[in-house]
């Protein structure tokens, strides 16, 4: 905001208008060229085929395009920087270089290395292009939204057969699993996980604005998770709605007392969930026993037979790479350092480990796995704050993504994903609104 400031000297009235047609109105100032970058880079997020060398795919042509754009702005502004997670990150990324130093496979540890500073790059980027513009966060929050839906009509016209026939075996041709919807991902997994932060991002995004039309595109995307037939989806899904009830309940307790003693009660309530869960799959293994019948289940031609039809075979094979992951690391003695960073599938079947807490011990050893534990505490903290009673209005459902991704990465890596970390850069953004809207 600028303030003009009166020059006239004291008791001087001040200068009266001149008469003439009255001056229009004037309107929104437009977006910085940079955010009108970042809007194709949040369009095309899914589009991750065809495949390029080292992971690439079509979308990094846009953030890379998207990323000298902000760096020439930010130049020419000569605007300050904020480094959010700068120190654990740096931290985290010094660790696996010496890890990948001694490793077996160099090359691939180093790309995996450079990928982790190119995610974190996009995740200060996004976040300084949005921070303190509500209606800048506004727009990416609609872009996503919108664009999420057509995207989710991809998985959604494979799986109930209304796309075109040529077009379906295009993208199935494309996936990794051709009974399970990935649309442009290439892997139902990170399709489910794209959809599953998506409708969190529509609960948060000020379009669509009547409450009908966001039931309906929630119910879409709720059916596009469905249709990848993600198990972890599923979870993840129950999550977040879990830490929106949790949201609601805060908020509505009225009185900081009273709060307090709202989220005692859920902290109390979620930790007797996780201690009987554990306990139940430790000491008497029912909860195996239930996922197996459940499971059979919904083999016989039941309504989730392409996710919870597969949830026996999915949980004892993750229990396997788990267990030899573990094994396998622990006999070559790379206990601190890790087999390398991105180096666990040559140790495990040519298969990652589907969970960020053990990949991170297994590939970047024990000290690394310490700033993980760092990262996600600064990363929980952040979403709380977006969560709580004084996060800023209309934008709670974006830390309940962050949780919902949580429960999702333990049984799939998410940390590499592009939408995770720009969902944090406006999680970060979330919480720079929530700063200048505080009451002074």
């Amino acid at each position: 905001m600028t303030v003009a400031l009166d020059r006239s000297a004291p008791g001087q009235s001040p200068p009266r208008a001149s008469p003439g047609p009255p001056r229009r109105r004037r309107g929104r100032t437009p977006l910085p060229f940079s955010v009108v970058m970042l809007l194709p880079v949040v369009a095309f997020l899914p589009l991750l085929i065809p495949h390029g060398p080292n992971n690439t795919a079509p979308v990094d042509v846009l953030i890379v395009l998207y990323l000298f754009c902000a760096t020439v702005g930010w130049v020419s502004a000569r605007r300050v920087i904020s480094l959010p997670l700068v120190g654990v990150t740096a931290f985290i990324l010094a660790v696996s270089l010496i890890g990948v130093g001694m490793s077996q496979f160099a090359g691939v540890g180093r790309t995996a290395v450079l990928i982790d500073v190119y995610l974190y790059v996009f995740f200060v980027a996004a976040f300084n292009d949005l921070r303190g513009d509500r209606r800048a966060l506004g727009i990416a929050l609609a872009t996503w939204t919108f664009t999420a839906l057509a995207w989710a009509a991809l998985a959604n016209g494979i799986t109930f057969h209304f796309l075109p026939d040529s077009l379906a075996r295009l993208i199935l041709s494309n996936s990794r699993a051709l009974n399970r919807a990935s649309a442009t991902a290439d892997n139902p997994n990170l399709a489910a996980s794209y959809f599953l932060v998506s409708l969190f991002v529509l609960a948060a995004s000020p379009r669509p604005r009547r409450r009908w039309l966001r039931l309906l595109a929630g119910s879409w995307l709720i059916l596009a998770i469905y249709s990848t037939g993600s198990v972890a989806g599923l979870v993840g899904l129950f999550t977040g709605i879990a830490a929106m009830l949790g949201s609601f309940l805060v908020r509505r307790a009225g009185s900081t007392a009273r709060q307090t003693q709202v989220v005692i009660a859920l902290l109390i309530l979620a930790l007797a969930f996780v201690v009987g869960g554990v306990t139940r799959t430790f000491a008497s293994r029912s909860v195996l026993g239930d996922v197996a019948t459940i499971s059979a289940a919904q083999q016989q031609g039941g309504v989730f037979q392409n996710s919870l039809g597969r949830s026996n075979r999915s949980l004892n094979g993750r229990l396997t790479l788990w267990t030899q992951g573990l094994t396998k690391s622990s006999t070559q003695g790379n206990e601190l350092f890790g087999v390398g960073a991105g180096e666990a599938k040559y140790t495990v079947d040519y298969k990652s480990l589907h969970n960020d807490i053990l990949a991170y011990l297994v590939e970047r050893g024990i000290i690394a796995l310490f700033g993980l534990a760092v990262l996600y505490w600064l990363i929980f903290r952040q979403a709380v704050r977006v969560l709580g009673p004084r996060g800023p209005t209309g934008l709670h459902a974006l830390g309940a993504a962050v949780f919902a991704n949580f429960a999702f990465s333990m049984t799939h890596q998410t940390l590499h994903f592009r939408h995770v970390w720009l969902l944090l850069g406006f999680i970060w953004a979330a919480s720079s609104l929530r700063a200048e809207e505080a009451p002074r």
